[in-house]
């Protein structure tokens, strides 16, 4: 019993302290002191023209985002997609030079097609495959496949994810060069 009592003050401790530390007011990105980069090119928040959603309002409607043009052109993407993250970064940035994509797909029938033709994009186009990890059910429609590739000048990683109770799923692209990150 005493051991019991003991955990949960330390629970409740353990609460009230995190609690405490709770959301600190951040400053907005105009009032920030941090240095931005005219290589950085970026689809932030404020290029979208973001704005209250009513609740009654769809949230799965177009973001407004497209992919960047930095995105390899030749790439396969199914259609019927909406951009739902994207961001470009020049060679002079921290990350380095890097394209991420995030796009978002409703019909989760297409779900195990994804898989297929990146999977074949990547083992058949002159990429060498790093790793490839399937988490979940992936051949029942659902979980993560995780894949890597990589040419001479950049890796390349994809990852399409179907969560169980989701209506949707995602393929995300990351591509960057494999020069280290500039000091």
């Amino acid at each position: 019993m005493r051991r019991l009592s003991l955990f949960l003050l330390l629970s409740i401790l353990s609460v009230g302290l995190l609690a405490a530390c709770g959301v600190k007011e951040e400053e907005s990105l105009e009032e920030s002191s941090v240095e931005e980069s005219d290589n950085i090119e970026s689809l932030a928040a404020s290029d979208t023209g973001v704005e209250e959603i009513d609740e009654a309002e769809d949230l799965n409607g177009d973001t407004g985002m497209e992919i960047p043009e930095e995105f390899p052109s030749d790439y396969p993407i199914l259609d019927n997609y909406t951009v739902i993250e994207a961001a470009a970064y020049g060679p002079d940035s921290l990350t380095g030079e890097l394209v991420q994509v995030t796009l978002k797909y409703d019909d989760t029938d297409r779900f195990s097609e994804a898989i297929d033709l990146y999977k074949d994009f990547y083992e058949s186009d002159g990429y060498e495959t790093e790793f490839i990890v399937e988490h979940g059910e992936v051949d029942q429609g659902e979980g993560t496949f995780d894949l890597k590739a990589t040419t001479e000048e950049k890796a390349h990683f994809c990852v399409i994810s179907k969560l169980p109770n989701d209506d949707f799923f995602t393929v995300e692209f990351s591509i960057r060069n494999k020069v280290s990150i500039p000091n």
